[in-house]
């Protein structure tokens, strides 16, 4: 896919009014502008006051978000990805990064960006046109030892070399072809105010309670719950009903529940999104585009052919998940001979969930615990969870068929409800049913939301298959955002040719020095 009718831009300098005492947040893409379907990488570094914090990072269009999640800043240091659907429209996208004070959740806004995506159907489009950022001025003495020419499959080793980088510094790597991104800007770099306060460790969640019951208990404060790691935050709630909550982070996106220890009937509320940032931004627009989205579409025939997509991001099976605490009483159901429901089993086995009949069919629930050698009720309430489906409808639960129920976990004990940092929540019961698809139904269930965690690490590097005989046509060729120097300020790596005819870029980033190395290789047959 040889083809170099490009034309050359002269770029703007898109300028950042530096503060006093402002720093500089600097953005690695792996490509400087995006087809559908593909997966926009990153790698963001940023001195900060606190060693390890959570950064909220999001894909924008407008005032419109299209996907977000968190991540764990390192050292200064994260990376991530969004894997951008075949459908999304091309246009203008902002990516914004934001990290939140520990006592009041402020946002702080580290970088707000743009991205082009670029349509993938229509090359005779009109009206196309690219964002760009501020130029960047090359480093000459990073040093990218290579062979100039591969052969396609062909693998060689490539040493990078940074003069002033030290043992232990990160430097990000992309490997893409020339070819179809012969224009704009992959690195980004943009000042933010001295932040001097301590950043949250925590997710954000920020939200308002409403009390819709008639019975109200405006000082009662709010529980969110976790039900996938049996894990408790609370924080009290204002008199306007609005409320904090650091969520402990996680992986993946939850069901987060939420639960009002005064016994009301609340609805909870999630506050929108802080508006986008409009920053002056510059775009170029030249017919040249069109060729490079016909070489894309090109790519893309080959690939449907063959029934695979350009690019697989493998997730790393490491993770933070907090330990799940061991429940006081864990009851295998169907090893009982007992048919009926549930509350039938509990007359049986002795347990600290004690159900009281109100009527026909509808129950109470009080909880014991023991304080030396004295037992006594708790004053609150407990609730239950079911295939990590959280409810306080006692009379749902105590009719509950035995046949359906596989086991009954109890958390009870004061020292468990202590470890479980419940405060006014009489214990927990978690029910785990035969069938892994059970759900209950909204009107059962509490209050919740959906909330997005920290996104699952990737295994770097990302690069082609040469042991695979599908055809490999990669526009990007190798992916390392977190390389480490070594004690000579060196990193070698092998780096492997794709079935394309053509040429490609190694573009080198050494944040710390805030210097970018670049080098052409070519791939021939």
């Amino acid at each position: 896919m040889k083809n170099k009718r490009y034309i050359a831009f002269v770029f703007l300098v898109f300028g950042f009014i530096v503060q006093i005492k402002a720093q500089e947040a600097i953005c690695h893409f792996d490509r400087p502008f995006y087809f559908p379907g593909q997966f926009l990488h990153y790698a963001f570094y940023a001195h900060l006051p606190k060693d390890s914090c959570i950064l909220n990072v999001q894909l924008l269009q407008e005032e419109r978000e299209v996907d977000q999640h968190y991540q764990e800043i390192r050292n200064g240091y994260a990376n991530g990805y969004f894997a951008l659907p075949f459908d999304i429209p091309n246009g203008d996208y902002f990516v914004r990064m934001t990290v939140f004070s520990d006592k009041d959740a402020t946002p702080f806004n580290l970088m707000t960006t743009p991205v082009t995506i670029l349509p993938d159907n229509d090359p005779k489009q009109e009206g196309i046109r690219l964002a760009v950022d501020r130029t960047v001025t090359l480093d000459p003495s990073i040093n990218i030892d290579i062979d100039d020419a591969f052969e396609k499959r062909q693998t060689k080793t490539c040493t990078i070399t940074v003069p002033n980088g030290m043992a232990g510094q990160m430097i990000s790597i992309a490997v893409r072809d020339k070819d179809l991104y012969p224009i704009g800007q992959s690195i980004r770099e943009q000042s933010f105010s001295t932040i001097d306060r301590d950043l949250s460790n925590y997710i954000p969640l920020i939200g308002s309670r409403r009390i819709t019951g008639k019975k109200a208990n405006p000082k009662a404060f709010l529980f969110s719950c976790n039900p996938e790691q049996l894990n408790f935050r609370f924080n009290w709630v204002e008199s306007s009903g609005d409320f904090i909550i650091n969520m402990t982070p996680f992986y993946g996106d939850q069901e987060i529940y939420f639960i009002d220890n005064g016994g009301n009937e609340i609805e909870v509320s999630i506050r929108d999104k802080q508006d986008l940032p409009t920053p002056a931004i510059d775009y170029v627009s030249d017919n040249s585009f069109n060729e490079i989205i016909e070489a894309n579409n090109e790519r893309k025939k080959i690939y449907q052919l063959f029934s695979r997509v350009e690019e697989n991001v493998l997730k790393d099976s490491a993770g933070y998940f907090e330990e799940i605490l061991k429940p006081d009483m864990d009851i295998d159901v169907q090893d009982y001979a007992i048919r009926g429901k549930l509350v039938d089993l509990l007359k049986e086995v002795i347990t600290p969930f004690k159900f009281r009949k109100i009527n026909e069919d509808e129950y109470r629930v009080k909880v014991l615990y023991e304080v030396l050698d004295l037992k006594y009720f708790y004053d609150s309430d407990p609730i239950f969870i079911i295939n990590g489906m959280v409810t306080r409808d006692f009379s749902f639960i105590a009719n509950l068929p035995l046949q359906d129920i596989k086991r009954l976990k109890i958390y009870a004990k004061l020292e468990t409800i202590r470890d479980l940092k419940l405060v006014d929540i009489g214990g927990v019961g978690v029910l785990e049913m035969v069938d892994p698809l059970f759900s209950i139904s909204d009107e059962q269930r509490l209050p919740h939301t959906l909330v997005q965690g920290i996104q699952m690490p990737a295994k770097y590097p990302i690069s082609v298959d040469t042991g695979s005989e599908i055809p490999q046509l990669k526009s990007l060729l190798f992916w390392m955002p977190d390389a480490i120097l070594d004690a000579k300020g060196q990193f070698t790596f092998m780096l492997p040719a794709s079935d394309d005819i053509s040429n490609f870029e190694i573009e080198v980033v050494h944040p710390q020095s805030r210097s970018t190395g670049r080098r052409e290789i070519e791939i021939k047959l």
